[in-house]
């Protein structure tokens, strides 16, 4: 039965013709090779396209894989000759001929134009600049010795297992060779800690491959190894990391300090002229009449709106930030973070949050100008069951003792000191819980005693909108 080919993403075909367009075009500029043939091949969910290389006494393949070992979107290059059935890595014709060259030619993570022509252009460079040992290797003087490097690799690193008698089928190729640098201790970028680790590797005979041994000793001799294809793919994600917290903070306090500045003016407007009883907050033990709770509400609605401001502009905000030569990698990092996050559902829901996120900030808006002023003969009022303000005349205003509420397991418990109005009309305002004998409390009992009314007691506040 034939294997299912995994089904490739737009994503995935679009790095595809960008890994032919390179080879081919790469190809063309050099009087090395022959010819070119390109061809895919899947297994499972996994696949990769291989372009095979005819450069006389050489053969040469640059693979793109979908998947190799547990590293996405990779590209690799191998070699082989004639007289032996192997495939070797550059890093095999360095051994050889102690050619310190400890440069990174592999690249993981290839997802857009740039990174792949990068990975291709210097995998083309490095194939040009070693060709003479690459020819050279292929002779009868230098092939046994390669061939002899490779099997006291993979001894070295399978250790007793018979590497030789292993069954191969197709699914290995998508798996790095054991004796490949990235199997190895000598992958990554070379900092200090990297190279304690090669010593302490040592020290327990645990180094297997000769590229690793050599790796070492090049380093105790003094001399300084520097990966730029690691180095700037870490220096970018350090950056983009920075940039997106910048972009998410800067977003945040433009939102908040806005957010506080128009709820803070609408108020003073809504309530121009009212006498105002701030509530009374016990926060640690301090006693404030800082109005903590606009403040919070307001703190809130600027999160939404944030969110709100990332969902639609998050993206070109971040690129903007970031150098020139990083804004397409930026771009299509911040997308597939976007894609992994929300998976399939990502753009339903950027749509449906654009949508209903501005109406839970308005909501919390809302709800930080909730307020009761008093002024000569009437009161007004924000919140209740509309938006917008209530004016009651005090000759109207209805005033209630809320006895209780019932609480998550329909558990009645009273209130000690709750109070509530209504204009009769279904609008309420909940005070909720009233200091005895506080300003508040006053001006309700001043009310009703000038105004000839009854304080009503209600089993809930419930009550008021049914």
């Amino acid at each position: 039965m034939a294997k299912k080919e995994r089904k490739k993403t737009v994503e995935k075909i679009r790095i595809i013709d960008c890994f032919k367009k390179y080879v081919e075009a790469y190809a063309a500029k050099t009087n090395y090779i022959n010819s070119v043939r390109i061809y895919e091949q899947s297994a499972k969910e996994n696949f990769r396209v291989v372009a095979t290389l005819d450069c006389g006494l050489f053969q040469q393949r640059i693979i793109y894989y979908s998947m190799f070992s547990f590293e996405a979107n990779f590209v690799d290059t191998e070699f082989s000759f004639e007289d032996s059935e192997y495939s070797f890595m550059l890093y095999d014709i360095f051994n050889l001929f102690d050619i310190e060259d400890f440069n990174l030619y592999y690249y993981s993570g290839v997802e857009t134009e740039e990174e792949t022509e990068n990975a291709v252009k210097n995998i083309f460079e490095a194939t040009e600049n070693y060709k003479y040992y690459l020819e050279k290797a292929a002779s009868s003087d230098y092939l046994p010795n390669l061939i002899k490097n490779y099997e006291t690799d993979m001894d070295s690193s399978w250790g007793d297992y018979d590497w030789r008698e292993e069954e191969k089928d197709i699914d290995d190729v998508f798996f790095a060779p054991i004796n490949h640098p990235s199997m190895s201790f000598a992958d990554g970028n070379i900092t200090e800690k990297a190279i304690r680790k090669l010593k302490k590797k040592n020290e327990k005979g645990k180094l297997d491959t000769i590229y690793e041994k050599r790796l070492l000793k090049y380093i105790e001799a003094g001399n300084k190894v520097v990966r730029k294809n690691v180095s700037d793919k870490e220096e970018f994600e350090k950056l983009y990391r920075r940039k997106t917290i910048f972009v998410n903070f800067i977003v945040f306090i433009c939102s908040f300090v806005c957010v506080l500045i128009l709820s803070f003016s609408l108020h003073a407007i809504i309530f121009k002229g009212a006498v105002i009883y701030p509530t009374t907050w016990d926060i640690l033990g301090i006693k404030t009449t800082i109005p903590v709770g606009r403040i919070g509400l307001c703190l809130v609605t600027a999160i939404i709106l944030m969110i709100e401001i990332l969902l639609l502009f998050g993206r070109k905000l971040v690129v903007k930030n970031m150098p020139d030569n990083m804004k397409n990698l930026t771009e299509n990092k911040y997308n597939k973070e976007s894609r992994q996050d929300l998976g399939i559902f990502a753009k339903p829901l950027r749509i449906i949050g654009a949508i209903l996120v501005p109406v839970l900030a308005l909501l919390c808006f809302s709800a930080s100008l909730d307020d009761i002023g008093y002024y000569d003969a009437y009161v007004k009022y924000t919140g209740g069951v509309e938006f917008g303000t209530v004016d009651v005349s005090y000759t109207d205003l209805e005033i209630y003792k809320v006895k209780g509420y019932f609480d998550a397991d329909d558990e009645f418990t009273e209130n000690e000191n709750a109070y509530a109005i209504s204009d009769g009309n279904g609008n309420y305002y909940d005070y909720g819980e009233l200091v005895k004998g506080g300003k508040t409390e006053t001006k309700l009992k001043e009310i009703a005693k000038q105004y000839n009314k009854e304080i009503v007691e209600i089993e809930t506040i419930m009550d008021l909108s049914e």
